[in-house]
């Protein structure tokens, strides 16, 4: 008996802001792209199903993309989300919570 791998990707845009996240379950694969130049910057947010978030920040401005390769385990729920902020050098300092967007995600296998 064979198993093959289903991984689901996603796109998240934070909320009436210029960031959107893209994530691509094969190979853990996370990219932010900041979307205006608005002077804020670009958020991806990874947060595990045991409640663990992780911020990454595109600080480089309008048009560009942070690409961010995890090594996370197979056959996890986790939730994908996108932001914007003003980086304050803390994962989460300047970040404009009301801009957070996220969706539900997993890498499973199914016969």
């Amino acid at each position: 008996m064979s198993t093959s791998a289903y991984a689901e990707d996603a796109t998240v845009y934070a909320g009436g802001a210029g960031a959107m996240v893209e994530w691509r379950a094969y190979g853990d694969h996370l990219y932010i792209t900041d979307l205006e130049a608005d002077g804020q910057s670009a958020v991806g947010i990874v947060q595990l199903g045991n409640g663990t978030a992780y911020y990454y920040w595109n600080t480089d401005g309008n048009g560009t993309t942070r690409h961010v390769n995890l090594n996370l385990p197979e056959n996890r729920p986790l939730a994908v989300g996108a932001a914007v902020g003003n980086y304050q050098g803390t994962p989460t300092g300047g970040l404009i919570w009301s801009s957070v967007s996220t969706k539900s995600v997993s890498t499973s296998y199914s016969p």
